[in-house]
């Protein structure tokens, strides 16, 4: 059973390295960088679109290790709830799937909470 909990936090880990650390940071996507610059920041859309890539990285970092777990839940939970309400709001109309991008986020935080509440402690 606890492989089954270490594979669905690297589960975890690899959505956010692939969103934030490649989508963001190392091979930035132009739809990321579109549907940033749409929303109303103080910020250049690259720069703000960097932040967000590191935060969600250090989401990453945070699962695999474990460390403050309880915290980095709700701030995941609370990041994910944010772009999606931004992005429907400010880039609505650059998003092809809101509902399907909504259910899988849906699934996502579902997932986030799950193992920071239910996976066995050592």
């Amino acid at each position: 059973m606890k492989n089954w909990w270490c594979l669905l936090r690297v589960a975890v880990a690899m959505v956010w390295i692939y969103q934030g650390l490649w989508h963001k940071l190392l091979a930035v996507d132009a739809r990321h960088i579109e549907i940033v610059a749409a929303a109303p920041l103080f910020l250049p859309p690259r720069l703000a679109l960097g932040l967000i890539g590191g935060l969600e990285t250090l989401f990453a970092i945070s699962i695999l290790s474990g460390w403050k777990q309880r915290i980095f839940t709700w701030l995941q939970i609370g990041m994910l709830v944010a772009m999606n309400a931004a992005g429907i709001l400010f880039a609505g109309d650059r998003i092809p799937d809101i509902g399907g991008m909504l259910t899988m986020n849906l699934v996502f935080a579902l997932t986030i909470w799950g193992l920071a509440n239910h996976e066995p402690r050592q």
